[in-house]
């Protein structure tokens, strides 16, 4: 299994000096500094596009509680992959959601089960129904933003590559040893070869071992019948987002 990445906060500089070295560029000073940075940013939003990397992927796990309905992903969640309470739920329209809690409101009918769907609100705020009629295991899949001091070692030459490729071969091509349009294409080719090495890796399946470590645990066992004593609870989507923290590394979630 091939762990993460250790971040490496002296990445971006090495990367800039290099490219400057390709360039003939003896001093890098302020300006030559923003230049070649913002080729660093385009190369990565770039490699972005290309696919889910394996070192983006994350998994953000915690236990929620009885009416636990209302979901702050803190901002940091990137792009959205599933969404576990135990199952993985359905993704629906955050109209419908309000929607079904109004209903049974006004309807006095139960408002708590084991949740089946959510909706993402406003890219962060995580909404689930029914609310969970008692503790459940939950977990959200979703990738990291591309940051060039995350990549892994092998990819410090992918970036210079394409800085050298994309950019720096119209930026000055006499200063390029290559022929502009070869670096251009070296580039692509160590993206093809990062896409199979990343389709080959074995990430761990966090989701499958919080599930393990759950199932000793409390599970949702009530159902929808209006008889069960558990399906009536009070809603953090009612009462405001609760305060429990998340641990996911350098992101953190907070539960309601």
């Amino acid at each position: 299994m091939q762990p993460y990445p250790a971040a490496d906060p002296g990445r971006l500089t090495r990367i800039v000096e290099t490219i400057g070295r390709e360039l003939h560029v003896d001093v890098i000073d302020d300006a030559h500094r923003v230049l070649f940075e913002g080729w660093v940013t385009a190369v990565l939003r770039d490699a972005e596009s290309r696919g889910a990397w394996w070192f983006l992927k994350n998994v953000a796990s915690a236990s929620l509680t009885a009416g636990a309905d209302l979901i702050d992903l803190g901002g940091h969640v990137h792009k959205l992959g599933a969404v576990y309470a135990p199952q993985r739920l359905q993704v629906a329209a955050l109209e419908r959601i309000v929607e079904l809690r109004q209903q049974a409101a006004a309807d006095n009918r139960p408002n708590a089960g084991r949740p089946g769907w959510y909706a993402l609100e406003a890219g962060r705020r995580l909404h689930l129904w029914p609310a969970p009629a008692s503790t459940t295991a939950f977990a959200v899949l979703y990738r990291r933003p591309m940051a060039v001091e995350i990549l892994p070692d092998e990819w410090e030459s992918i970036v210079v590559l394409g800085a050298l490729g994309r950019y720096g071969r119209h930026w000055d091509r006499d200063a390029l040893v290559s022929r502009p349009a070869e670096i251009e294409g070296r580039y692509e080719a160590a993206l093809r070869r990062a896409r199979r090495e990343s389709d080959d890796t074995c990430v761990s399946d966090a989701w499958g071992q919080f599930q393990a470590e759950a199932s000793a645990g409390s599970r949702v066992t009530a159902g929808s019948a209006s008889d069960a004593a558990t399906a009536f609870v009070v809603p953090a989507s009612l009462s405001g987002i609760g305060a429990v923290s998340v641990e996911t590394g350098a992101y953190l979630m907070e539960v309601g």
